[in-house]
C-alpha cells in the first residue's frame, strides 16, 4: 500500500514539473503578397462574364476579396467590342456580346488609383481562340446495369448523350451538368477527342453513348430533369483545368504530387512577366437535357 502511494505521489509531482516547464512559442507566419485573380469566359450564345478578385492569406476565413469599380473591356481579334457592366454581385462583370467561332478574345481589367481592394494597374488575358463544338444529336433515358453497354454498377435509369465528334484531332471540351435547378459545381469534367476523333458516339462502330447522369430517383410521381452543356475549350485551357483538378481533388496521400502554383493566362500589361491568377476562356456551346418520370 505504501509503495502504491509513493508511486502516485511521484507521478503527480512529475506532472506538476512538466506543466511548469511549458512555454508558449509564437511563430510568425509571413503573409503572402496579394495577387489579382481574373476568371471568366466569352461564349457564342450566352454572352460572357469576368470575376475580378484577389488572393487572400492562407489562414483567412470566408471568400476572397472582390474587386469592384474596375473597368473591364472585351476584345475580339484585337478590337474592343464590349465594356462589361458591373453586376449586383461584387466583383462580377457581364456582357451580352456573343463571340464567333474562329475569332480570338481577350479581357482587359483596369483598376483605378485609390481602389480599396487592389493596387492600380491594367491586367489582361492572353488571346484565346473560340473553337468549334459538336452538336448534340439526341439525349435518351435508358435502363442500365452491369450487363449493358455502357455498363454501370448501380442499376437504374441513366441519361445518355449521342453525338458526332467532328473529324480532325485536337478538339477539347468542358462539361457542365445539372439536375433540375441544381448545378454540379464540385467537379471539373473535361475530355478531348484523342480516343474517338471523328467517330459517332452512341452504339455505332462499337462506341457506346456518353453516360452523363444517373441513376434517376425512382420515387413514384417524381419528375427529374438532367441537363448538360458542352463547351469547346482550347488546349491551353484544357491543360490548365487538368492541373487545377489534380490539385483540388488531391487526397493528401504519400503518392500525391506536392501542390504548386498554377499559372493561367492573366498578366500585367506594364510588366508581362508579372502574372495574375485565373483564366479567361472562349467557348462555343451545345446543350440539351432529358426528363424522367418513374
Amino acid at each position: 500500500m505504501i509503495v502504491k502511494l509513493r508511486s502516485i505521489v511521484f507521478i503527480v509531482s512529475l506532472m506538476a514539473l512538466l506543466s511548469s516547464c511549458q512555454d508558449v512559442i509564437e511563430i510568425d507566419v509571413p503573409e503572402n503578397q496579394t495577387a489579382i485573380s481574373i476568371t471568366g469566359r466569352i461564349t457564342d450564345s450566352k454572352g460572357g462574364f469576368a470575376v475580378v478578385s484577389t488572393t487572400a492569406n492562407y489562414f483567412a476565413q470566408g471568400e476572397t476579396p472582390k474587386v469592384e469599380d474596375a473597368r473591364v473591356l472585351l476584345f475580339e481579334d484585337g478590337i474592343m467590342v464590349s465594356e462589361m457592366q458591373a453586376d449586383s454581385v461584387p466583383g462580377l462583370y457581364t456582357t451580352t456580346f456573343n463571340g464567333s467561332v474562329g475569332s480570338r478574345y481577350e479581357v482587359e481589367v483596369e483598376i483605378m488609383e485609390g481602389n480599396p481592394t487592389f493596387k492600380a494597374g491594367t491586367w489582361r488575358s492572353r488571346p484565346e481562340p473560340m473553337l468549334r463544338v459538336f452538336e448534340i444529336d439526341s439525349i435518351r433515358v435508358r435502363g442500365l446495369n452491369r450487363n449493358t453497354v455502357p455498363q454501370v454498377f448501380t442499376e437504374g435509369a441513366y441519361a445518355l448523350m449521342y453525338f458526332q465528334e467532328p473529324p480532325g484531332r485536337g478538339d477539347a471540351y468542358r462539361v457542365t451538368r445539372w439536375k433540375n435547378d441544381s448545378l454540379f459545381t464540385q467537379s471539373i469534367f473535361i475530355f478531348d477527342d484523342s480516343n474517338f476523333d471523328g467517330r459517332y458516339i452512341g452504339d455505332k462502330n462499337g462506341i457506346p453513348p456518353f453516360n452523363y447522369f444517373g441513376p434517376f430517383d425512382e420515387k413514384v410521381g417524381r419528375k427529374d430533369s438532367a441537363g448538360i452543356e458542352i463547351a469547346s475549350i482550347s488546349r491551353d485551357y484544357f491543360d490548365f483545368l487538368n492541373l487545377v483538378g489534380n490539385q483540388v481533388f488531391n487526397v493528401g496521400s504519400t503518392f500525391d504530387p506536392p501542390p504548386e502554383t498554377i499559372i493561367g493566362n492573366i498578366y500585367n500589361v506594364s510588366n508581362p512577366e508579372e502574372y495574375g491568377f485565373g483564366y479567361f476562356g472562349a467557348s462555343a456551346l451545345s446543350s440539351g437535357g432529358a426528363r424522367y418520370k418513374p
